[in-house]
This record gives structure tokens, C-alpha cells and sequence, in this order.
């Protein structure tokens, strides 16, 4: 069985720049990995045994990929922190006074549609319906019954 020794980035922040940079920079670090490959070389597959050794190889490959994305999501998480804390402090700010307008819109049109169903008489209605359609008939008692308002058919 051949075991991938997993590549372990290293980052540090730049003192001068304050950004976030990796150890050693990045010519070094293209360097590194170019020799860490370098152990593990593409070969043909001529059998089974070749075959089991590449997917063990492909899945120590796919161990160092995920450790150089944890290492930067982590290193990003922490080296932004405390900055995306204070933005979602001061936006929770505006989203409360937002979502206080929007109860205050909310009370006061629902207010007004008590009001304009109140102010308005019953209103009529009045169908011509030239054949005997039983489930328009039924769709417009529905509607009528629904919003307040008679109906007649002629």
C-alpha cells in the first residue's frame, strides 16, 4: 500500500502589507509542491496492482487538496473574523429598522383594506351568460360569495 504524506501549507500575515500571504512566498511554494510531486510520478496501468496503487496515490493527492483548502479557509476565517463580525453587527442595525418599517407598512395597509371593506356597499353584478355553463355559473357565485358582492343572472 503506498501512503501520500499529506503537504501542509503554512501562511502567515505579511507585516508590511497586513495581508494574508503563504510562508516563504510563492515561488518557493510553487518549488515545494513541484518536489512533493515529484515522488509520486504518473505511470501506466498495466495490471490491477497498478491500478490499486494509482487510486491509493490519487486519494493521498486528494488529501493534500483538501488540507491546502482547509488551511485557507481556516486562514482566511480567522484573518477576517473579526472584521466580517463587526459588518454583520452593523448590518443586523439596518436590517432591524428595516423589518420595523416593514411591520409599520404591513399594520398600516392592512388597516386600510379594513376600512375600505367597511366603506363599500355591497356591489352588484350582473351576468349574461348566453348558454348554460354549470361550473362558470359555480366560479362566479364563488368569486361573488368570496369578495362581498351580488350576483344576478339575466
Amino acid at each position: 500500500m503506498e501512503k501520500v504524506d499529506v503537504f501542509e501549507l503554512e501562511t502567515a500575515v505579511d507585516s508590511q502589507s497586513g495581508t494574508l500571504v503563504v510562508v516563504g512566498g510563492r515561488e518557493n511554494a510553487i518549488q515545494s509542491v513541484n518536489n512533493f510531486l515529484a515522488q509520486y510520478p504518473i505511470f501506466e496501468i498495466l495490471n490491477d496492482n497498478d491500478k490499486k496503487r494509482a487510486k491509493e496515490i490519487r486519494a493521498g493527492l486528494n488529501k493534500c487538496i483538501d488540507s491546502i483548502d482547509r488551511r485557507r479557509i481556516d486562514s482566511v476565517l480567522d484573518f477576517t473574523y473579526q472584521f466580517q463580525t463587526e459588518c454583520n453587527e452593523l448590518r443586523d442595525l439596518f436590517v432591524e429598522r428595516k423589518n420595523e418599517f416593514d411591520r409599520r407598512i404591513k399594520d398600516y395597509e392592512q388597516s386600510q383594506k379594513v376600512v375600505v371593506a367597511t366603506n363599500n356597499a355591497v356591489k352588484k353584478y350582473t351576468a349574461v351568460i348566453k348558454f348554460t355553463d354549470e361550473k362558470l355559473i359555480k366560479k362566479l357565485t364563488d368569486f361573488c360569495t368570496k369578495n362581498g358582492c351580488e350576483l344576478s343572472f339575466k
